[in-house]
């Protein structure tokens, strides 16, 4: 395997019942499921995997933003205005089938949804420090994973699973880049390579959401200041509201 998605599988291997589990055919964990995968995690199931990534060059992208929605789907957020209204009412009917479900149809239920988030946090962490190469990924079909803002909330995923703002900017970079094969060409800043860059008014570096304060994008030899870039996003508003 040259890559592996989603930090959930972990959390479905690395405890006692894994073998149960996987055995009950279940595709989605009940309350009862989540709750020994999160208390029952046993972190040296997994360090031989980890190991395994590292030894194959095994990339491994977590998608924290699936799990992070999935505990919290009754959240508001302004940028579903950017959302085609037939994608809205497709997730909202999602949404409203999901809370019926035994894993999200009380308090408890819902707490062990967003402490599986959370573990799966834990667990990126522990993959980055073992020298597991992470490559930043958004699963951007999921309803609330936003395109065009997906892999800003993403870095700040990663920034709380460990990682420095360094090592998150390398997960959308250098290791995308490396994983296809165009270092060449692209994933880092030098002479002669391709000159798509995103200009900030912040250093990410002091803070990965600075990463959102965008001043302006070269993109194809284009130069588009932050005026450009708001009528683009009131371009998005009005086409998704027709």
């Amino acid at each position: 395997m040259k890559s592996f998605e989603h930090a959930r599988v972990f959390l479905f291997n690395c405890f006692p019942g894994a073998e149960a589990f996987a055995r009950s055919g279940l595709r989605q964990p009940d309350t009862k499921w989540l709750r020994r995968m999160i208390d029952e995690f046993d972190p040296s199931m997994c360090r031989p995997v980890f190991r395994t990534f590292v030894r194959n060059k095994t990339a491994y992208v977590p998608t924290h933003l699936t799990r992070k929605n999935e505990g919290f789907l009754d959240r508001e957020d302004s940028r579903w205005k950017y959302v085609p209204e037939a994608r809205r009412k497709a997730c909202n009917v999602a949404a409203d089938a999901m809370v019926k479900l035994d894993a999200y149809s009380s308090p408890a239920a819902r707490k062990a949804v967003r402490d599986f988030y959370i573990k799966g946090l834990e667990i990126t962490g522990m993959a980055h420090k073992a020298g597991v190469t992470i490559m930043l990924g958004t699963d951007t079909a999921d309803c609330g994973v936003f395109p065009g803002f997906a892999v800003h909330d993403e870095l700040e995923e990663l920034v709380k699973a460990g990682l420095t703002p360094a090592e998150a900017l390398k997960t959308a970079t250098w290791n995308g880049a490396e994983f296809l094969g165009r270092t060449s060409e692209s994933g880092s800043v030098e002479a002669g390579k391709l000159a798509d860059l995103v200009l900030l008014d912040a250093n990410p570096l002091d803070d990965i959401r600075n990463t959102g304060k965008i001043a302006a994008l070269v993109l194809n030899g284009r130069y588009m200041e932050r005026s450009a870039l708001d009528q683009l996003l009131r371009s998005a508003e009005e086409a998704a509201n027709r």
